[in-house]
């Protein structure tokens, strides 16, 4: 028993760490070509490069692990299949689980090694590779500028009908100023040439312009005809240079590391469980003062003067203090409703916090389940099929790994709009899995031929005749 598992294990090892670099090749060259457009260009030198690759690598460590799992284990025990070494171990008295118990504690030591992992090193790795990678966009600014074409920076857009490579001059600007929410369209600069450079010294990206005018616009009305005290809000000014700082940091992560920190990817679960228990208590907080303004504003109302009475009070005003009672009330019940609406949104951006933090934290627990899962769906699909090599076993790893994805990619989703429950959603595609694994590896203890590749050429053949018929 001692050489068949020593056997097994040898047999698993070799494909794994080999399956395991291809994979992890193929989910990093997917990640630097989600962010191709930030770094081609930027003259980046070796160790800047390294650092990204090294910390990407890094990002795609846990992902890379069951997909290897799945094609090693798919392309062991077929192969041990197609060479009749399974037959000959269950003619031995050797059922398929008591050959596969090696490797399965392997596994398992395996996934409790990844989800230490995604646990500990993978927030590090998120907050050194996302802070890096803003670093490299903010570098050299003009060059994400694209001619004839609009490009948001900050509260700005920014066009340059031509973009002089060796100079970095941008001609024939036209910027658009939507600091101002009321009116995002008001202040409109046009320029010949101008200049982006980001500050060393601070977070700001300055622009220089030459020889433009500069459109400011106040008037609150958008009608197309104006009267002439509407046109004395507009205001044109001539420059022939002027600079521009524009606050370029990013709404969601932060250039200085610390800014990090409140993004559910750089938390352990530690970090994660306390953080949703914050935000549970803030949660609850709001609702109590809701609670107890209203009903401090229900016993008020109670205890008021009966309507009679009111309706006396008011009719013995004059016509001037009447309105203004009423202009009072209104802007009482408007400074109420506001004030409700605020702490309504406040709360809802906490619930969405929570919500990205249960997610974040399922993700971290379905990884070595998914292992797990993935190890008996390829060794019974090996044992069934009985194809080993990077023929099938890699066509069918893709396809059952791309259905993995889309479907943890779905309930993830739909977890974090409320569509379900993140329970649900999160261990969505491992209970479709599991249930699979378990289809399977009954039919592959019980020596089914449902999935034999002789026996599915045979039933297309046997179609193809008969249609030729």
């Amino acid at each position: 028993m001692k050489k068949l598992h020593l056997f097994t294990l040898k047999s698993f090892i070799g494909p794994l760490i080999s399956t395991f670099f291809i994979s992890l090749f193929v989910l990093l060259m997917q990640i630097l070509w989600q962010y191709i457009d930030i770094l081609v260009g930027k003259g980046l030198d070796i160790a800047t490069i390294s650092q990204l690759l090294f910390y990407s690598i890094l990002q795609v460590m846990p992902m890379a692990l069951p997909l290897a799992i799945l094609l090693a284990s798919l392309m062991t025990f077929g192969n041990m299949g197609e060479n009749y070494e399974l037959t000959a171990i269950k003619a031995s008295g050797v059922s398929l689980l008591k050959c596969m118990k090696p490797l399965i504690i392997l596994t398992i030591i395996l996934s409790m090694a990844a989800y230490a992992f995604s646990d500990n090193v993978m927030p590090w790795a998120n907050l050194k590779f996302y802070s890096l990678m803003y670093s490299i966009k903010t570098h050299q600014p003009e060059l994400e500028i694209k001619e004839k074409e609009f490009t948001k920076l900050g509260n700005y857009s920014i066009k340059a009908e031509n973009k002089n490579k060796e100079s970095g001059a941008l001609e024939d600007l036209m910027i658009y100023d939507h600091s101002n929410s009321n009116n995002p369209g008001a202040n409109t600069t046009i320029a010949d040439v101008g200049y982006l450079k980001m500050d060393e010294n601070s977070n700001m990206m300055r622009i220089t312009l030459h020889n433009g005018i500069r459109y400011e616009e106040n008037a609150k009305n958008k009608q197309s005809s104006l009267t002439t005290s509407d046109q004395q809000f507009y205001r044109r000014d001539k420059f022939k240079r002027q600079i521009t700082l524009i606050d370029f940091q990013n709404k969601e992560l932060n250039v200085d590391e610390a800014g990090y920190a409140g993004h559910n990817k750089m938390k352990n679960y530690k970090q994660l469980k306390g953080d949703i228990l914050k935000y549970r208590k803030e949660q609850n907080e709001i609702v109590s003062q809701i609670s107890q303004r209203f009903k401090h504003q229900f016993e008020y109302n109670n205890t008021a003067p009966p309507t009679p009475a009111v309706n006396s009070y008011i009719e013995n005003q004059n016509h001037r203090q009447q309105l203004v009672a009423i202009n009072n009330a209104k802007r009482k019940t408007q400074e109420q409703l506001l004030s409700l609406k605020k702490e309504l949104a406040h709360h809802d951006l906490l619930q969405r916090k929570e919500i990205s933090h249960q997610v974040e934290i399922n993700r971290k627990l379905t990884l070595p389940f998914t292992c797990i899962i993935f190890f008996f769906i390829g060794s019974s699909l090996g044992a069934i099929i009985r194809k080993g090599g990077f023929g099938m076993p890699v066509v069918i790893a893709i396809i059952l790994f791309i259905v993995f994805y889309m479907l943890d990619t779905f309930g993830c989703n739909m977890a974090k709009k409320g569509a379900l429950p993140v329970v649900i959603g999160t261990w969505l595609s491992s209970a479709i899995l599991l249930i699979i694994a378990l289809l399977l590896s009954y039919q592959s203890s019980t020596d089914s031929s449902l999935l034999n590749i002789e026996n599915i050429r045979d039933l297309f053949r046997k179609k193809l005749r008969f249609g030729s018929l």
